[in-house]
């Protein structure tokens, strides 16, 4: 994958995703995402969330709404996307599209991610290539 995950927890335990994007939980059947998800149910939600491909570093704060261009907060399409001060945590938006050539490997075509407020019916998310 271009694109590699890394989430901080409330509580400040930080997951990131190997290549392999295996699950720590069940590794032969889930992937790392799957690890956010029961991490979140545990009670322990994201507060940051970040993608980088080595060069480029992309990131949410889950706690603000603001996202991040190499790691310059407020800086990346601050016109669209910041978020109104936000007094509780944001649900992480995640996922990857891609398309299935056949007789190749999938291929990834781009990364989606970004916040959700349920409360007030308020959603933002960036994709990146």
């Amino acid at each position: 994958m271009k694109y590699l995950f890394t989430c901080k927890f409330q509580n400040s335990y930080l997951l990131k995703q190997s290549r392999e994007d295996k699950s720590i939980l069940e590794p032969e059947t889930r992937s790392t995402y799957y690890d956010i998800i029961k991490e979140e149910e545990k009670g322990n939600p994201p507060v940051l969330f970040s993608l980088t491909d080595g060069v480029n570093y992309h990131a949410v704060d889950l706690t603000s709404g603001q996202f991040s261009k190499n790691s310059s907060f407020g800086d990346f399409l601050e016109s669209y996307y910041l978020a109104e001060p936000q007094n509780e945590l944001l649900k992480l938006i995640y996922y990857r599209d891609s398309s299935i050539i056949i007789g190749r490997k999938q291929q990834i075509i781009s990364f989606t991610f970004g916040w959700e407020n349920i409360k007030v019916g308020l959603r933002r998310t960036i994709s990146i290539n």
